[in-house]
């Protein structure tokens, strides 16, 4: 890793869009499009791309040859998200990577220098034109590999490797920095892992400057991720840095010039987004056909800025209501949305007094009262006059169109009868009314009202759904929701998913009860029994998997809590089903016997304990005449079953 060829934030950001532009250069079939040095595309693929494109074709060139009068084309290749990246980290390896063909690009890379490849990107509206304009490309140009032409692409195009998997020795480019020494609020660590480990997630959430709750203060991945995103903007805050050589890398400049440079990130992004020139005519803007969002704005009176333009055309496709004149086309000039008569500002108008009218001369129901309309409703309730009455209407309005109310509130029918079910208050929450969620058998409108109640790190409760939607979803083996889990419709007030009917072993587990005490790890009770590591795992895994299978109950002595920290498993308090699971393994076994409540004659009198292992941890007599609490029940154990316990112990049935 160095630092030549590399370009200080503070320079960079008094650059415009046109200094990182090399030149101009015709495209057959697509027409002048800019190149860039692979190095700018590399640290901000932005100057190229607006982010809302999914497909592009890319060309790489080197200046140091010419054809047509302008650098040679050298590879065309169809990519989405980084791929075009794949080919300058692939240069970058000590060792040619053998795993890859295509020798000849790699070396072309080298000896023009990484630096100074040049790169065009050609958006494209679908995956598939964008593996048809390859091809042309391809054929256009030709390839070296067959003679028919200057490209190193051993292909003809068209095969679509926008999914390549990234190849290992690049990926091991990309998390070679994780592993350099860091600064990390002015202290020097030897690594990330080390800085996100040695501070507490108040410490690093006041340092970075955002919520307790964030992953940065809870997630290494996420905190490791906060440095890359930092070194690709090649900016830091004071106080935070890759160290090189003892020195940091990159340069570093206060929490309110980063502020100041991210505005500026946001406007250039915007204005880039509507300078993105498409192959073809894109937008219909006053039934006239452009390239970009620019180009309009220059030649239609009345437009307004290129950032009106694109809001209007964002609201249009977002409520699919298009005004006459304007539209998107595809690649034949065809629209892809229908277009009205009214604007979308006069549908706007037109339908909020629509509703504003029938909300007015709609009656409601309230507590089993039925008003004239919402004024009254709202005047006679204590409870919602808590609230802007506006704001009471946009309530109803909203519970009317998700056809669902909260209980108390509806809409009557023809006879005065609740017309919407109606459900708890709280399940609605302040968003989408589609669905809420149990979570441990309680109900919560969303996941992250779930996740702040059990105390779980944002985000948690929504993986654990994601994974089992997935699999409920499978068509080809569908699996239940675990037991305690589901998403239910809020209108139906019923589960979408099948749902298990006994807590298995993917049911989610806050700690471990054993002998009466909470542990959070298996690991926690294996020091406290004084086994060695991994002995009390398969023991839970194993009375897990019988009660499962076998519909068999739990020791007294263990058991597992969930996340709202309640034993996940009935008891056996007879001894029946335990002692079948404890003798189908030898250290079950001493689990079950010392788990049998037992009387112990000392001082004079009977004392009473829940499992031989107390008893041995209470009476120094016991420990004096045992070295551990494991000789102590396996003696009684072996003496039990020959020849009888000994006079001072018995057995509580």
């Amino acid at each position: 890793m160095t630092m030549e060829n590399t370009t200080t934030a503070p320079e960079s950001a008094q650059r415009n869009l046109h200094d990182y532009v090399q030149q101009h250069y015709v495209v057959p079939v697509v027409g002048t499009l800019p190149a860039f040095k692979y190095s700018d595309l590399i640290k901000d693929v932005s100057l190229a791309l607006n982010e809302s494109v999914l497909d592009y074709v890319y060309i790489l060139r080197r200046p140091d040859k010419q054809h047509d009068g302008v650098p040679q084309p050298f590879y065309v290749g169809k990519g989405a998200g980084r791929r075009f990246a794949h080919h300058f980290y692939e240069a970058a390896a000590e060792k040619e990577y053998n795993q890859s063909l295509n020798k000849h690009k790699i070396r072309v890379i080298r000896s023009v220098g990484r630096e100074n490849v040049l790169v065009q990107m050609i958006p494209c509206h679908t995956h598939e034109y964008a593996l048809a304009l390859e091809k042309k490309l391809i054929a256009q140009w030709g390839r070296r590999a067959i003679k028919t032409g200057i490209l190193t692409n051993l292909t003809e195009g068209g095969e679509g490797v926008a999914g390549l998997a990234m190849p290992p020795h690049v990926k091991a480019i990309l998390s070679e920095m994780a592993s350099q020494p860091v600064r990390f609020n002015g202290n020097l660590y030897t690594s990330i892992k080390a800085a996100f480990h040695a501070n507490e997630a108040a410490t690093i959430s006041t340092a970075l400057r955002v919520s307790k709750d964030s992953k940065y203060c809870t997630d290494y991945n996420a905190f490791k991720s906060w440095y890359s995103h930092r070194a690709q903007l090649e900016l830091f805050p004071l106080g935070f840095n890759y160290m090189v050589d003892e020195k940091p890398f990159f340069i570093e400049t206060s929490w309110s010039e980063i502020d100041a440079k991210k505005g500026e990130n946001i406007s250039a992004g915007y204005g880039k987004a509507w300078d993105t020139r498409y192959p073809y005519a894109r937008y219909l803007v006053n039934g006239n056909a452009y390239h970009t969002l620019s180009d309009a704005t220059e030649n239609e009176d009345g437009t307004g800025t290129p950032s009106n333009l694109a809001a209007r055309f964002r609201r249009m496709v977002e409520q699919n209501h298009f005004s006459e004149g304007f539209n998107i086309l595809d690649e034949q000039g065809t629209k892809l949305f229908k277009e009205h008569d009214e604007t979308l500002q006069e549908a706007s108008k037109r339908k909020s007094a629509d509703q504003l009218r029938t909300l007015v001369a709609e009656p409601v129901m309230l507590d089993s009262v039925v008003y004239a309309n919402t004024l009254q409703a709202y005047e006679a309730s204590p409870h919602w006059r808590k609230i802007a009455y506006g704001s009471f209407r946009s309530q109803i309005l909203r519970y009317e169109n998700a056809g669902v109310f909260p209980c108390g509130l509806n809409i009557p029918d023809a006879k005065g009868q609740p017309r919407y079910p109606e459900i708890d208050p709280f399940l609605l929450g302040s968003g989408p009314l589609e669905s809420y969620v149990k979570v441990a058998d309680r109900f919560f409108p969303s996941m992250q009202a779930a996740d702040t109640f059990f105390k779980l790190s944002r985000g948690t409760v929504h993986a654990y759904f994601t994974k089992w939607k997935k699999d409920a979803e499978n068509e080809e083996n569908p699996q239940a929701f675990p037991k305690g889990f589901n998403v239910y419709s809020t209108r139906l007030q019923a589960p979408l998913y099948a749902e298990m009917t006994k807590v298995d072993l993917r049911v989610p587990v806050s700690g471990y009860l054993f002998d009466g005490k909470v542990f959070g790890t298996t690991r926690a009770v294996d020091i406290f029994r004084g086994r060695a590591k991994n002995s009390s795992a398969p023991l839970y895994r194993k009375r897990r998997k019988a009660y499962l299978e076998k519909n068999q109950s739990f020791d007294p002595l263990m058991n597992v809590l969930g996340w709202d920290e309640l034993p996940l498993y009935p008891v056996d308090l007879e001894g029946k089903h335990s002692t079948l699971i404890a003798r189908s393994n030898g250290s079950g076994t001493q689990l079950h016997n010392a788990a049998r409540a037992v009387e112990i004659f000392d001082a004079g009198i009977w004392k009473r304990f829940d499992s031989k292992s107390s008893a041995w941890r209470s009476l120094p007599f016991l420990q004096q005449k045992y070295s551990t609490a494991d000789s102590f029940i396996s003696s009684t154990t072996k003496k039990a079953l020959s020849r009888g316990l000994p006079a001072w112990i018995r057995l509580v049935l």
